[in-house]
């Protein structure tokens, strides 16, 4: 499975993945971005799950968006409402740490890929089948143990190409890249991450960090959630 071998090649410790509202790990990050077009802004992300995934923009147009259960919805300032498919896979596809570290349980159908087309270079790798649309490659490093990126085939995009960078040691003594380089069309998104921490937590702190007022589903669907969040204690 690509999970055990990229957490193997990355020296990661040991989570157990989010089940529904049980604990299980979270992946946080934040990062400076700059842009080709010469704008820059911060961004935030958190992943527990593809049901739970977020990323947030920071600065005067703060806003979330979010994947939860089998809904997205967003935050603009003081507004919230529903959104969707595009939405849900825009907030999964900035987990981009999580997709190293469980590139099989984000996507679907991952199989090994021989002749990818990366930065106008063949490289192998694995391609999976992305939620909601499209599908995404590992790329794997021809000579070294950390992958060069990753390339995204999304609906209604232009190919994307994340270069990965600056691979450092966080304080667990994993391998973590610290820079992206995004390649979308004719822009550049530069990311230089100040944190990408490992953590865990359940369904009730993920409501508690990320409220969502005034949506009704999210609502009814974080109560049921919580109903569940019983059983995990006597789950084995």
């Amino acid at each position: 499975m690509i999970k055990h071998l990229m957490t193997a090649a990355l020296l990661l410790p040991v989570f157990t993945h989010a089940a529904g509202p049980c604990p299980g790990m979270v992946i946080t990050s934040r990062a400076e971005v700059s842009v080709s077009d010469g704008t820059s802004y911060q961004v935030e992300t958190y992943y527990r799950s593809v049901e739970e995934s977020v990323v947030s923009f920071k600065g005067p147009n703060a806003s979330d968006i979010v994947s939860e259960g089998p809904y997205a919805w967003y935050r603009q300032g003081e507004k919230t409402g529903l959104a969707g498919e595009t939405e849900k896979r825009f907030a999964i596809g900035h987990q981009y740490h999580a997709m190293l570290v469980a590139f099989d349980d984000i996507m679907v159908n991952v199989q090994p890929d021989p002749d990818i087309t990366f930065r106008n270079e063949s490289h192998s790798g694995h391609t999976g089948d992305y939620p909601f649309g499209g599908k995404i490659s590992l790329i794997e490093g021809n000579q070294s143990r950390q992958p060069k990126g990753f390339l995204m085939l999304l609906p209604d995009e232009t190919p994307i190409e994340v270069v990965l960078d600056d691979w450092r040691a966080n304080e667990y003594g994993n391998s973590l890249p610290y820079q992206l380089t995004i390649f979308h069309g004719d822009r550049v998104f530069t990311y230089r991450y100040e944190q990408v921490d490992f953590d865990e937590g359940d369904a009730a702190s993920f409501h508690q960090q990320f409220p969502a007022p005034g949506i009704g589903e999210i609502t009814e669907f974080r109560a049921k959630q919580i109903a569940l969040a019983i059983q995990c204690k006597d789950s084995p």
